[in-house]
């Protein structure tokens, strides 16, 4: 009894300098133990860095580590032969970029968003007509895309044939959706503005990117209405992001598709096909193909020599006359593909393979701006769904490994759509 009320009391957060301490002398012993697998070391190193930072924080900047946890907690498990068996170096330089992504965000660990949770009441009707203009516009570019190109949601690969600035058009609405909830409506019009928002990205195939729409959505509902998610909603929210992977999964590798089936890569990559290994698949091989393209360009030396730009900037000369590849075609050409698609080696490759080790300093810059950004909305409400969206992009960005025009561009839109709510809104709400 004595022990169990020892622990009630304990803060786990006051640990925290101790832990690190002892996660840091794990990871220096780690090379000089031969009886312990050094990857082992590391990766149970990170786990306790992510893990105490996440307990940590008291804001939703807990989302980042928790991220990491699960991303490279699941992706780094060597349980299979995909993309190859995770390197030591690949894990050590993953420890010290998630060191120094997290280390900024400590400086915001005790700030608390503040919201009143009224809801906006938007009386001028130009500012609803622009956004009913916004969604027609997109509508109207996703019905073009399927009376030009064919049924993209059936067929993965015709959203590679969409035009860019088409594409760019039908996604714009995606900032929207973070918006939704600091709004007043009617009855439920929420419902019609949140599907005629989301619904044309997912219908041209991009349901990746419209992942970060219903993210934002979710997220900006729950901090402004300053309350927990229950677990109804968390359960159908996991429900829906899942059924979105698994469909787009297997979608994509039925029979006759260009992509191996399911069973094919269990049969060859994994040395059991029980029920459990379908299950996980999806969910593993989109986290397990990133840290496993990442460890090839490690281990490999592998370098840019097909693209006259680093490839971590490359899609942002993709907007421009001239004929720039993108950054993913161009690893696609390196390393080697079997559709038309490019490859996605995350945030860690997608810097080395340009810039090595040097590279790593992405990832303390990424932490100051996110922190940033958190800071100041914290207590604006029109720039919640800002940070909401900049967030979301991030975590995108995580998994991408190289900058696209679109987080720009998503990030300007939510800051229209601020500044044109503010305009918009009752004179109730001009001082919040």
């Amino acid at each position: 009894m004595i022990v169990r009320r020892s622990l009630q009391k304990l803060d786990v957060r006051a640990l925290m300098p101790f832990a690190l301490l002892l996660a840091l002398l794990m990871v220096f012993i780690a090379g000089a133990a031969e009886a312990i697998s050094v990857y082992v070391v590391y990766y149970l190193s990170l786990m306790t860095l992510l893990a105490l930072v996440f307990f940590q924080l008291k804001n939703s900047l807990a989302l980042v580590p928790l991220y990491f946890l699960i991303y490279i907690g699941i992706g780094a498990l060597n349980i299979s032969s995909w993309r190859g068996e995770i390197s030591v170096e690949t894990i050590q330089l993953y420890f010290w970029g998630m060191a120094l992504l997290v280390l900024p965000l400590l400086l915001f660990k005790n700030d608390k968003q503040v919201y009143s949770g009224e809801k906006i009441v938007l009386v001028r009707k130009n500012v609803v007509m622009i956004i009913w203009l916004h969604l027609i516009l997109a509508w109207a570019a996703t019905v073009y895309v399927y009376g030009t190109i064919g049924f993209v949601a059936l067929d993965q690969q015709l959203r590679f044939r969409i035009p860019t600035a088409l594409a760019y058009v039908i996604r714009s609405t995606l900032p929207l959706v973070a918006f939704l909830p600091i709004l007043k409506f009617r009855r439920n019009k929420l419902a019609v503005f949140l599907l005629a928002a989301l619904l044309p990205s997912f219908l041209i195939g991009f349901r990746g990117v419209a992942l970060t729409g219903v993210f934002a959505f979710v997220f900006v509902w729950a901090i402004y209405n300053k309350t927990a998610v229950s677990r109804r909603s968390i359960f159908l929210a996991v429900l829906v992001g899942l059924f979105i992977i698994y469909f787009g999964f297997f979608a994509r590798r039925a029979e006759g598709g260009s992509l191996a089936s399911a069973d094919l890569i269990i049969a060859h990559y994994f040395e059991t096909d029980e029920f459990w290994v379908y299950m996980l698949l999806p969910l593993y091989l989109a986290l397990r193909e990133t840290i496993g393209i990442t460890s090839m360009i490690i281990d490999g030396g592998l370098s840019n020599d097909v693209n006259e730009y680093p490839l971590f900037v490359a899609d942002l000369y993709t907007v421009f006359p001239g004929g720039a590849v993108a950054g993913g075609q161009s690893l696609g050409d390196i390393i080697g593909r079997v559709d038309d698609g490019g490859l996605t080696p995350g945030i860690l490759g997608g810097v080395y393979i340009d810039y090595g080790v040097a590279g790593l300093s992405v990832f303390f810059f990424l932490g100051l701006l996110l922190g940033y950004a958190f800071y100041r909305a914290k207590r604006i409400p029109v720039l919640l769904p800002v940070y909401a969206v900049i967030l979301s992009q991030f975590f995108h960005l995580m998994h991408r490994g190289f900058l696209k025009p679109e987080y720009f561009t998503f990030i300007a839109v939510a800051f229209f759509y601020s500044a044109l709510i503010s305009f918009g809104k009752s004179r109730r709400h001009a001082g919040r």
